[in-house]
């Protein structure tokens, strides 16, 4: 794990009641504290390794801006893996190509859509 990530995540554990992002959703503010957005990335590190992520795998992640997109890019991060973000405004063709040139172990979407 690399010395940013591993200094995130001992801050989460730090300040477990700390401010650590907060979503703009219209006119609501969603605040997540340090022990919340530890508890995703543990979730999500654990949904990696089910999905047979290992140190040096690529995964390609296709979401929005959101605290989720940060506690995946950690959690991908902290498993040793490459990230590949895509961004969801971009073309299907576009998206298509990055993904076939990236060949990622696996591709993570924020929805449906």
């Amino acid at each position: 794990m690399t010395h940013f990530v591993q200094r995130f995540l001992s801050n989460l554990e730090a300040w477990p009641d700390r401010l650590f992002s907060v979503e703009v959703h219209g006119k609501r503010l969603i605040s997540t504290e340090g022990k919340r957005l530890r508890s995703m990335v543990e979730i999500a590190r654990l949904a990696l390794r089910k999905e047979g992520v290992e140190a040096g795998s690529r995964v390609a992640f296709v979401a929005s801006n959101s605290t989720k997109w940060i506690a995946t890019d950690l959690a991908i991060l902290a498993e040793g893996a490459t990230v590949v973000p895509l961004y969801a405004r971009q073309s299907p063709k576009e998206l298509a190509g990055m993904i076939a040139d990236a060949d990622p172990v696996l591709l993570i979407v924020g929805n449906e859509a």
